[in-house]
């Protein structure tokens, strides 16, 4: 399992925009800002810019936690993750002994870890450490244990906005693997014990990244397609000669000037002469615009801009 997978939760398309072959892909900055929580229950996102989050830890003291640790591990990991952003100054996170209460109404968002479960397994099994030479003959065999572990935590989050109205409430549920091989059950079993903390300190960072994208706007960098050739006409070539020296405008200027004049095109290459004037839209932060030419694109071709037109909405209604 990757420790920076994708959220048991929450799965958005970004990235790269699966074609065909014959396109070729640039990285540019996109103003793509997740976090729809936010975009969602505030007029102008950029209202949030600069604001204030405390993160609050209002989990009731258990001893009966697998490591009792794990809650300050999830508030740590979600309070460096959301201040590594740029929407948001993190002030502190903090144990409020006069209840969630006592911290609204403070003009500042307000962010509350509520409940977590840790639950821990483990299970040992007899296996063989083999030994092979480089060009792979067996030089010994010896038996051994292999130690497995899995650590599962769920945390649940609730999210206030600076008049101390509810914004969201969330569960997040994940799990970290791993194995060892040792020579005998006992020192499997240390370093099982050993090796728990930085379980623990993993599973707390997936749970924390996946709230923080779920709520915590931010800017990435994206990889975008665009369209190089195609099988009908050699239109598309041309236009690589300016992409590849980077001259973005020379290849919107061929692009939009091959739609007026070129009558003959067939509907798919016009669309997709769209959808690179929409890429270069994209890339000057001209939403409105890259929406315009993938909506043409879809409606001569739907299945050239279907998937890039999506995200493209998505994007511009978050600005």
């Amino acid at each position: 399992m990757s420790l920076f997978r994708t959220s048991i939760f929450f799965q958005i398309a970004i990235g790269t925009l699966l074609l065909s072959s014959c396109s070729t892909s640039k990285n540019f900055h996109s103003t793509y800002v997740p976090g729809f929580v936010f975009a969602s229950s505030i007029e102008n996102l950029n209202h949030a810019k600069g604001d204030t989050l405390k993160i609050i830890n209002d989990v009731e003291d258990d001893t009966s936690l697998v490591y009792t640790m794990f809650p300050e591990f999830v508030l740590n990991e979600l309070e460096n993750e959301a201040g590594s952003r740029k929407y948001f100054f993190v002030v502190s996170h903090s144990k409020e002994d006069n209840g969630v209460q006592s911290a609204l109404n403070q003009n500042q968002y307000i962010m509350v870890l509520k409940s977590v479960i840790l639950t821990k397994t483990e299970a040992y099994s007899p296996t063989k450490i083999k030994v092979y030479s480089a060009d792979n003959y067996l030089l010994r065999s010896k038996d051994a244990i292999k130690g497995r572990a899995i650590v599962k935590g769920s945390a649940t989050f609730i999210l206030y906005d600076k008049s101390g109205g509810f914004l969201d409430s969330l569960t997040v549920r994940d799990q970290y693997k791993f194995e060892i091989v040792k020579p005998d059950s006992v020192l499997a079993a240390k370093k099982i014990k050993n090796e728990l903390p930085k379980a623990y300190r993993n599973l707390s960072k997936m749970i924390a990244f996946s709230y923080a994208d779920r709520v915590v706007p931010y800017e990435r960098p994206v990889k975008r397609n665009f369209h190089v050739r195609s099988l009908t006409s050699n239109l598309f070539e041309k236009g690589m000669e300016f992409t590849r020296k980077e001259d973005w405008k020379g290849a919107f200027d061929y692009w939009q000037s091959t739609l007026v004049n070129k009558k003959h095109m067939t509907k798919a290459d016009r669309a997709k002469m769209h959808f690179n004037i929409g890429v270069y839209y994209e890339r000057l932060g001209d939403y409105e615009n890259a929406v315009d030419q993938l909506e043409q694109a879809f409606a001569l071709e739907p299945k050239v801009a279907a998937n890039y037109l999506e995200e493209l909405r998505r994007i511009r209604d978050l600005q």
